[in-house]
């Protein structure tokens, strides 16, 4: 089963093992420190309702996903999904695991018309 992972205290090395194995699986672990996710309309954490489109959004930063998502409703388009990947993801440590699924996931989602990815700095 696809896992949104709120909880945030979890090491890179368990954090890196954890997506691994369901990368192998072929599921997604939003997280950990994902509270932002729209998945098939329905939002999810500190997510907001929003439109059903044709844009579908990937993101490590869950403020970023609630206001790419909320502008892309008020300029009148709609989201497809949004799924939030955690802020450790991108780190060289992980490797994108999660932001690579999902942005396979959106590419082969007959919804999805439009790719945003949204990214924030890494560090330590």
């Amino acid at each position: 089963m696809n896992v949104m992972l709120f909880f945030d205290n979890v090491g890179m090395e368990q954090e890196k093992a954890i997506k691994t194995l369901a990368r192998e699986k072929y599921l997604m672990v939003m997280g950990p420190d994902c509270g932002t996710a729209i998945v098939n309309g329905m939002p999810l954490g500190f997510a907001n309702v929003v439109r059903r489109g044709g844009i579908g959004v990937v993101g490590a930063s869950g403020t970023g996903l609630q206001e790419v998502t909320c502008l892309i409703d008020q300029l009148g388009a709609g989201i497809s999904q949004a799924l939030g990947t955690g802020g450790h993801d991108l780190h060289e440590d992980i490797g994108g695991i999660s932001m690579q699924f999902g942005l396979e996931a959106l590419a082969g989602d007959p919804d999805t018309r439009v790719i945003v990815l949204i990214s924030k700095p890494t560090c330590c």
